[in-house]
């Protein structure tokens, strides 16, 4: 059975890495840039920020709550969103150069 550190741990990972996404997501469409995801881009179009914070707080729960018991799953969540957001950075960065 996992700690509940490491479970607390991949939890807060997650979340936190989905919230890094939202952020510069964001950011980026401030700047002119546009959400690529067309899931995601139907939500913004229809609810604005705000719905995209309330399905990137969903997804991101549901995420870790099934990642739970698989460190393997929640690390790479992590690292699939984290990397969304770097790339997000990037195109803020190409944005505003």
């Amino acid at each position: 059975m996992l700690a509940k550190r490491t479970v607390a741990l991949q939890f807060a990972g997650i979340l936190l890495s989905q919230m890094l996404d939202y952020s510069t997501t964001v950011l980026g469409m401030r700047l002119g840039a546009v959400e690529s995801n067309p899931v995601m881009s139907t939500v913004i179009a229809n609810y604005g920020s705000e719905g995209f914070l309330t399905v990137k707080l969903g997804v991101g729960f549901l995420l870790a709550c099934f990642s739970a018991r698989r460190p393997n799953v929640a690390w790479l969540t992590t690292l699939l969103f984290t990397g969304a957001a770097l790339w997000n950075l990037s195109q803020i960065t190409r944005l505003i150069a």
